[in-house]
């Protein structure tokens, strides 16, 4: 039997994004595999082991990240080394690129050796859920220090490692590629279109809110961090008159959405019917962030039949069913000039979008793909 460990640096527990819900859609997948073992390791609280599904979760001790209330970073190098000693995994995914700094000897080649008495040998794959320059570069704006260049050097000299590099767009792939990454495989997250689809619109939801359903109804679903750009988007917001637009906010971070009579703000929320509520109900789904390694929220707004209005070049087109939103300039103007024109949305659009949607993405396409892959490297 195949044993797979994925290897999560960056997680909350509590409140997280993408990543969280790869890992949930991934654990039911593989929970119908018979010929496949799973298990993850995670930052938590304490070192404890959980079972989900049929996966065993191991939570490791760790730090929260600085100036955020809800992300564990782990940095136990040797706690991680005996799990995988006593596991003994034969393909090792990586989701972060932070995390080859605590563990460099897992990117060293097919035989790993721990602590001179035993060695393991295992395949590893890394998974580009993040794009690290851009991410350094955000967070990190020191005048006169080239940061994403710098990372990009890192990032090649520690991808290069690995047997192979997952990554979930073409725009990535490209990216990655142009900085001298090699080995690089294309798949795509994907969506769960029996919860995601435009018949769970709900305008009974607006009334109990206190919204007039004849408004322009948009939403934004996700993290409210700096790199999205929220900062933007409610500036454009503010100027729209309060009698035609309602705007609908979930999410949670380090940002906040501010108290406006036209914006409701709905907290974090986890469940998938609830949120595809949400995007069904709503007339447009805008994410004004200027780089996304793939955009999850935008392919589930589209699959319950809402279009994505978004900048050009800041996310990959292939998720866009309808590019008709698509923005050339990455501004306030060109953002409050496209929101300013908009009308309710047709349903004719709603079923053209979903079904793209269906089409071409789905979580089952995506963990056929990733075990297909999983299960060549082991008998390479």
């Amino acid at each position: 039997m195949l044993k797979v460990c994925d290897i999560v640096q960056l997680y909350s527990h509590e409140k997280s994004g993408g990543i969280k819900r790869y890992l949930r859609e991934k654990i039911a997948f593989l929970a119908k595999r018979k010929d496949m073992e799973h298990l993850v390791i995670l930052p938590g609280e304490g070192d404890t082991l959980s079972y989900f599904g049929n996966s065993k979760c191991y939570f490791v001790s760790s730090p929260k990240l600085p100036r955020s209330k809800n992300y564990r970073f782990v940095l136990n190098s040797i706690k991680i080394w005996q799990i995988l000693k006593n596991e003994r995994p034969d393909i090792v995914e990586l989701s972060s690129p932070f995390l080859m700094t605590c563990l460099p000897s897992l990117c060293s080649g097919i035989s790993r050796q721990v602590r001179g008495d035993s060695f393991l040998s295992f395949k590893t794959i890394g998974f580009y859920h993040t794009h690290f320059p851009i991410y350094l570069k955000t967070y990190l704006p020191l005048n006169g220090l080239n940061l994403e260049k710098w990372a990009t050097k890192y990032l090649k000299n520690i991808y290069n490692k690995l047997d192979c590099t997952v990554v979930t767009s073409h725009m990535m792939k490209n990216s990655l590629e142009k900085a001298g990454i090699e080995k690089l495989i294309h798949i795509p997250l994907g969506v769960d279109t029996s919860v995601f689809y435009p018949f769970c619109e709900n305008r009974d939801l607006l009334l109990k809110l206190g919204i007039d359903p004849k408004k322009v109804i948009l939403c934004y679903i996700g993290r409210f961090y700096k790199e999205k750009r929220l900062d933007l988007l409610f500036e454009v917001f503010k100027a729209l008159p309060s009698h035609k637009f309602h705007m609908l906010i979930a999410g949670d971070g380090s940002l906040r959405p501010p108290n406006l009579k036209n914006l409701t703000y709905l907290g974090y929320i986890e469940e998938k019917k609830r949120l595809a509520e949400i995007y069904a109900t709503s007339d447009y789904f805008v994410t004004p962030s200027l780089y996304e390694s793939f955009g999850l929220s935008v392919l589930e707004a589209q699959a319950c039949g809402t279009p994505v209005i978004a900048f050009k070049g800041a996310i990959s087109e292939e998720i866009f069913g309808e590019k008709d939103y698509l923005l050339p300039k990455r501004d306030l103007k060109t953002l409050l000039e496209c929101l300013a024109r908009l009308e309710k949305k047709k349903e004719k659009e709603k079923r053209k979008l979903s079904d793209f949607i269906r089409k071409h993405f789905s979580w089952e396409r995506t963990f056929r793909e990733l075990t297909r892959l999983y299960v060549s490297l082991f008998q390479s």
